[in-house]
């Protein structure tokens, strides 16, 4: 019951923060350019699942939620503690948009980011963190996210050239702690991960990532097949503060029961204390 209330209160400030935001900046000359400075100077925290070495910084905070198949919700927050630390919480629901009775998940899911490095011309950015926040529906039948959450992971972040855009290269490993999937216990291994980002014209972003999988490939239906998944996302920094994110997950149908890849989306809301 508890965790039940938390999720609709988290809920409740995403989309009131979400919808006062065109209210507080009428009257006012968008600044595209300072828009971008913005987000840049933030930076990605993630791809579309996969994270990146980059995190909030001190005295800042995001509010957002992911839209999933299914009508599947997931609201979370990410609290930037200092340069280098950053702490978050989240908790998911299936059935949120759509005329059937959600069905919560079982536990609040927990997450935390440390900053090692940061990237200079030589050397890239580097992190280290743990999340035990999955993406997807949660499979009560299977004790699990549609997708494993990253458990424990290392992640470097190095801004390289390619076809005169500025482009962000991103690879890590991972250690995911869900592996009572209910079909095969032993299906977990370190697992590998990669993506490219860049910030295109028009307040877009665009990031691409792939995972191996290679702790989620030895299951039956409705898990991974080995071929890994592929996933990603077109970011609309609508304003400064606010960004609208369009997702496709496993593009590659990697999943045993998928017909098409999944579509999604994620609103995140920027903002300091």
């Amino acid at each position: 019951m508890l965790a039940r209330k938390a999720f609709w209160a988290l809920s409740g400030v995403i989309g009131f923060s979400a919808l006062i935001a065109p209210v507080v900046v009428v009257g006012q000359t968008v600044d595209y350019e300072e828009t971008t400075t913005y987000v840049a100077e933030v930076g990605n925290r993630e791809l579309v699942d996969a994270p990146t070495a980059h995190s909030l910084p001190r005295g800042s905070f995001d509010l957002n939620f992911q839209v999933n198949a299914g009508g599947a919700l997931t609201a979370a927050t990410n609290i930037g503690l200092s340069e280098f630390l950053m702490v978050g919480f989240s908790y998911g629901a299936n059935g949120v948009f759509s005329q059937d009775d959600p069905s919560y998940n079982p536990n609040v899911e927990f997450s935390v980011k440390w900053r090692l490095t940061e990237e200079s011309q030589t050397m890239p950015g580097l992190a280290l963190g743990f999340t035990s926040q999955g993406s997807g529906p949660y499979l009560d039948a299977f004790n699990r996210s549609t997708y494993k959450p990253k458990g424990f992971y290392g992640v470097f972040s190095k801004e390289i050239g390619i076809t005169g855009y500025v482009w962000e290269l991103h690879g890590g490993a991972n250690y995911s702690i869900e592996t009572a999937d209910n079909v095969v216990e032993t299906d977990k291994s370190v697992n590998l991960f990669g993506g490219l980002s860049t910030e295109l014209r028009h307040n877009l972003k665009f990031a691409v990532e792939y995972d191996f999988g290679l702790d989620d490939n030895k299951s039956g239906a409705p898990f991974g097949r080995g071929r890994g998944y592929l996933n990603a996302a077109l970011k609309w920094v609508y304003f400064d503060n606010l960004q609208i994110e369009f997702t496709a997950r496993d593009l590659l149908s990697n999943r045993r029961e998928a017909e098409s890849f999944e579509r999604g989306l994620r609103i995140v809301y920027l903002e300091y204390f």
